[in-house]
């Protein structure tokens, strides 16, 4: 389902007060449930802005895309696909982003540092 959509579906049942059915606000809840998954799910890096702060999803670049020594052998890193909150780029030079997602906002009454 297209965003523009879902963003339909949920205009047309969230209806005015008065024309409200038994059952429209539990329709429109989980269609606002939806939309919010959809734009918390991971994304591809194509689309990651560069300069808001965000997750990235880092694994290590293969042989092919590493950096070289000055033997030609290739520089690589066998560490774990780990989260990376910052912005785009942060990330070391043996690495490589390959989907992000926004930051979920804090709590109700909390704050970030």
């Amino acid at each position: 389902m297209s965003d523009a959509r879902l963003a339909e579906l949920i205009r047309v049942y969230t209806p005015h007060p008065e024309l409200r059915r038994p059952g429209d606000d539990d329709l429109v809840a989980c269609l606002r449930e939806l939309q919010t998954r959809r734009e918390q799910a991971w994304q591809p890096i194509a689309s990651a802005s560069r300069d808001t702060v965000t997750l990235f999803w880092v694994v290590p670049k293969d042989a092919n895309e590493a950096p070289r020594n000055t033997s030609g052998d290739p520089i690589v890193s066998k560490h774990e696909p780990y989260m990376f909150r910052g912005k785009f780029g942060g990330w070391g030079a043996l690495s490589k982003a390959v989907a992000w997602r926004p930051l979920l906002l804090p709590p109700a009454g909390e704050t970030e540092d």
